[in-house]
């Protein structure tokens, strides 16, 4: 039987879905069929998992999608207990079991999570959303806004980059690299900590080879390779002599701060 006849035929069709979980170099595969099912050379294993139907209309914003998993589901309990470090994308796959020609029918990635009795809810909105989406017009302040690294600050994360290990460990979030010795205390708070399967952490404090994180993270160890970038505290003064960097400064240190319209202070 083609898959035409099989798609219009209500006693012969077999309809299941796939859901494709990417989360930088990880995945999980997950299916509605009774049975594991092999796509492009990757195995679903059968969930119980319900989704919420998938509308479309203009705006974009609405069209979200909700999972349903029971509270056991290792996949799902990761968003309750801490937000993972990577953007999650999901991609629905359907088709016929009995026929490998599975179509993508929707695109997204996961923006919440909550927890109700034993199910948990993953909330997820269409691809589209991340380029329709009206983004925040520049705004005056003191200090530079433009995030460390960014398009806007246009400094080059990888000439700040120091390649090291670990040294030791007091818990997940307070370790000891002895490169960071190297540099001025300070030298690396604002900066970033990361891994090689891309999971990073802000520095949040940095004296001698101490290293502080701004939360814990699980896949730290004695010996595990890490990269450590320079950290920026967006004054005139690290921008210029840490970074060299003035002319793309963000911030206006030398408006007076009075309100020309009514007088009043806006610092």
């Amino acid at each position: 039987m083609t898959y035409d006849e099989i798609d219009t035929s209500v006693s012969s069709g077999e309809p299941v879905e796939l859901y494709l979980f990417t989360q930088g170099a990880q995945r999980w595969t997950l299916t509605t069929a009774s049975m594991e099912i092999t796509h492009n050379a990757l195995i679903y294993t059968p969930a119980p998992v319900s989704r919420t139907s998938i509308s479309q209309n203009d705006d974009v914003f609405k069209n979200k999608l909700s999972l349903k998993f029971p509270r056991d589901n290792i996949f799902a309990s990761q968003f309750i207990s801490a937000t993972p470090d990577l953007s999650t994308i999901l991609t629905i796959f359907r088709g016929h079991r009995s026929i490998d020609n599975y179509i993508t029918y929707w695109k997204g990635r996961v923006v919440g999570a909550s927890l109700t009795n034993n199910l948990i809810t993953i909330d997820c909105e269409s691809i589209f959303t991340s380029v329709a989406r009206m983004g925040l017009r520049a705004k005056f302040e003191l200090n530079c806004r433009h995030p460390l690294y960014s398009g806007g600050c246009r400094v080059s994360a990888e000439h700040y980059r120091t390649d090291t290990i670990i040294h030791a460990l007091s818990d997940q979030a307070h370790l000891e690299i002895a490169a960071a010795a190297n540099r001025d205390d300070g030298y690396y708070k604002g900066g970033m900590l990361k891994l090689s399967n891309g999971a990073s952490r802000l520095i949040t404090g940095h004296v001698g080879s101490s290293i502080t994180l701004s939360r814990p993270l699980d896949d730290l160890a004695v010996g595990v390779n890490v990269s450590i970038y320079a950290g920026c505290n967006h004054s005139v003064d690290e921008c210029d002599g840490k970074f060299d960097n003035l002319d793309n400064f963000g911030g206006f240190p030398h408006f007076s701060g009075t309100n020309p319209f009514g007088g009043s202070s806006i610092v």
